[in-house]
């Protein structure tokens, strides 16, 4: 009972951010319980930002990601849960907001980020770096801006699996073309892990 306000402002803030809505996360931002619940409550009311900023770069709000970034007290750097994509994606990874953006194809998200900072080649907590979720998404205009920051188009993550592999399992064409056209070897050989629960080479 004593933790119910704060799981009301959780909600409260986890709605408004999945519609989008700037006006009400600020109102609630700025409301006078905040302070209140960040005293008593400041780990779980961190986890709340993060969650929130997930959401809204999941959805490539670039206005509610400014918002967080600017007067929501979080980081370019910070970890939040990324939204899964479907059934197939039903668990939640810790990544940074370009890490999100990226994997869900948000180009006009991403050149924000990357023009406030952010590290163009920070991987999840999976592992998986923006230019892998790029490929998995198939997303071209990230490659594109991700290319001009220096990442690394080939680089592996400790499984042996590159953006290119990602790309081939998921049939992503003009992800391939990108990266061939860009000195990737399309043809190198590595392990992923496939829907099907297989091992491929």
């Amino acid at each position: 009972e004593e933790s119910s306000d704060y799981w009301a402002f959780h909600e409260d803030v986890i709605q408004a951010s999945e519609s989008g809505d700037v006006a009400a996360v600020r109102s609630l931002l700025e409301g006078s319980v905040v302070a209140n619940l960040v005293t008593r409550f400041e780990d779980s009311m961190q986890w709340t930002r993060r969650e929130a900023l997930g959401i809204a770069c999941a959805n490539g709000s670039v206005s509610l990601v400014s918002l967080w970034l600017d007067d929501g007290g979080l980081q370019l750097s910070d970890r939040c849960f990324d939204p899964p994509r479907g059934d197939s994606d039903p668990y939640n990874v810790g990544a940074t907001p370009l890490r999100i953006a990226a994997g869900h194809g948000h180009s006009e998200l991403v050149r924000m980020l990357i023009a406030r900072g952010a590290d163009a080649g920070a991987a999840a907590s999976d592992g998986t770096t923006p230019c892998y979720a790029a490929c998995q998404h198939g997303s071209v205009d990230v490659l594109r801006l991700l290319h001009t920051c220096g990442v690394d188009l080939a680089q592996s993550d400790e499984d042996g699996t590159a953006p290119v592999h990602i790309a081939a399992a998921r049939g992503n064409l003009d992800a391939l073309k990108f990266l061939h056209e860009h000195g990737v070897n399309i043809e190198a050989r590595g392990a992923i892990y496939l829907d099907t629960g297989e091992d491929e080479a």
